[in-house]
């Protein structure tokens, strides 16, 4: 199932009424370290170097957590309470050129603008050149709003706990938080709808698609998909959306494009019937799904695509796709 985006105090107030059902926080702790550690483990190979830095909070316990885990590779930690007192073994830990750092230090509950020593170890870590893996947030970011608090670190990976942050899905944070993947299942319970009314959607929502094809299935049994697209200058766009539309396993796959672009279409997606374009085509006819707008950017495009695009939208009663262009 889906889950929802979260705002910080939904997400402190899902963890109270947690603790209140009688789940202990270490429990949940220990769950989200074997969460981090299986990923820490996709990220590495046997031997490699892994650095753990871990803060005073909940996020540098889960971090500290994952390291019972981390079998068959190098695991360093380094506890960062002091940026000052702390910050000597930080560095010396990444002249060791780990293979993956693992950022704890600072997680949702960070509220108020880092001082010079804080952002100072952010930008170290940042400019050690290391891949980064930071665990719920990336040290510095306000989880709300996107922004930051001074200084933020700038992971390659996020791994959120519970489920995202708004200001994790902000354009302002997409560069620090890199690729975002959530630990669903660790141990919280009762899990919030969330005001703000949109849902990540998790691997599991898409089972059982595409759905089983029966034995006496056939192409004209499993669906037509027309792809609309392509003008001069632009058939890649038509090539690239008509395998995409292959790669959803129609039974057939046509492509309507204009004249001057059906050649590279054709000879670069042989699995597809390309049509030179004419307006209500007596390919649309059989079309259960139309994907239109990939490529259609020309300016001389002539004003019948744009009308045949229009009309679809109005009439046509299979699923569409229009794109941008």
């Amino acid at each position: 199932m889906s889950i929802p985006i979260l705002s910080v105090a939904e997400m402190r107030d899902w963890e109270e009424r947690t603790w209140r059902s009688g789940v202990l926080p270490e429990a949940v702790i220990g769950q989200v370290g074997c969460a981090l550690a299986a990923q820490i483990l996709a990220q590495t190979h046997p031997g490699d170097r892994v650095l753990l830095v871990a803060g005073r909070g909940n996020n540098g316990a889960d971090v500290r957590a994952s390291a019972p885990h981390l079998t068959e590779r190098v695991v360093e930690l380094v506890e960062v309470k002091d940026p000052v007192a702390d910050f000597p073994a930080l560095t010396q830990a990444l002249e060791r050129n780990p293979d993956l750092v693992v950022d704890g230090l600072f997680g949702i509950g960070l509220n108020r603008e880092l001082g010079e020593e804080w952002c100072r170890c952010l930008r170290t870590l940042n400019d050690s050149g290391r891949p980064i893996l930071s665990m719920d947030v990336p040290s510095g970011l306000n989880a709300d709003t996107g922004g930051n608090w001074g200084a933020v670190v700038m992971a390659g990976f996020t791994l959120t706990v519970g489920a995202p942050k708004r200001g994790l899905l902000a354009p302002s944070a997409w560069n620090a938080v890199g690729r975002l993947q959530v630990a669903s299942g660790v141990g919280l319970v009762g899990m919030p709808e969330g005001e703000d009314g949109r849902d990540w959607v998790l691997a599991g929502d898409f089972h059982g698609f595409p759905p089983r094809r029966l034995v006496d299935s056939h192409k004209g049994s499993l669906g037509k998909v027309v792809v609309l697209a392509g003008s001069l200058g632009y058939s890649g766009a038509a090539v690239l959306a008509t395998r995409a539309a292959g790669r959803a396993r129609p039974g057939l796959l046509a492509a309507l494009v204009p004249q001057e672009v059906q050649l590279p279409v054709s000879m670069t997606v042989p699995s597809a019937m390309v049509h030179p374009f004419a307006p209500d085509h007596p390919v649309l006819a059989r079309a259960s799904a139309v994907l239109a707008g990939p490529g259609l950017a020309a300016p001389d495009l002539s004003p019948a695509v744009k009308s045949e695009v229009l009309r679809l939208w109005r009439t046509f009663h299979g699923v569409m796709v229009v794109d941008a262009s």
